[in-house]
C-alpha cells in the first residue's frame, strides 16, 4: 500500500509540474516553392484566428538553402492577418514562429506576380 502511495504521489507531482500542452515557440512552415520571373513576390500571410489575445509573430522568409533573407516580427491582432514579404530578395518558403497554441495560427506562403496571387502554399 504504501508504494502504491508513493506512486500515485509521484504521478501527481508529475502532472502539476507538467508544462502545458501549448506552451513554447511554435514553429509552423510552408513548403517550398520557386517561381521564376521577375515580377514574383513571396509574401508570408498568418492569421490570428484567437478571439480574445493578440499574438506576436515572426515571420521569416527563407531560400532553397534555409538562410533567412527577410524577417518582421508583428504583433497581429485577435481575428486578423498580417504579411510578411520579401520585396528585394527570392524567398523560397515561409517560417513563422509564435509562442502559443498553434491552433491559434492560419499561415501560408502565396506568390504574387504583381496583378494576382499565382501560388498560395499552406504552412504546417
Amino acid at each position: 500500500m504504501k508504494l502504491f502511495k508513493v506512486f500515485i504521489a509521484s504521478a501527481l507531482l508529475a502532472v502539476v509540474t507538467a508544462p502545458a500542452a501549448h506552451a513554447g515557440q511554435k514553429v509552423l512552415a510552408s513548403a517550398p516553392a520557386v517561381i521564376t520571373g521577375t515580377n514574383n513576390t513571396l509574401f508570408c500571410d498568418a492569421t490570428n484566428i484567437d478571439p480574445v489575445n493578440p499574438i506576436d509573430i515572426t515571420g521569416d522568409v527563407m531560400d532553397l538553402s534555409g538562410n533567412v533573407v527577410a524577417t518582421a516580427t508583428k504583433t497581429v491582432q485577435p481575428m486578423t492577418g498580417n504579411f510578411f514579404g520579401s520585396f528585394n530578395a527570392p524567398g523560397a518558403w515561409c517560417r513563422f514562429t509564435f509562442t502559443g497554441s498553434s491552433k491559434n495560427v492560419r499561415a501560408m506562403a502565396v506568390y504574387d506576380d504583381g496583378t494576382t496571387y499565382t501560388v498560395s502554399l499552406p504552412a504546417y
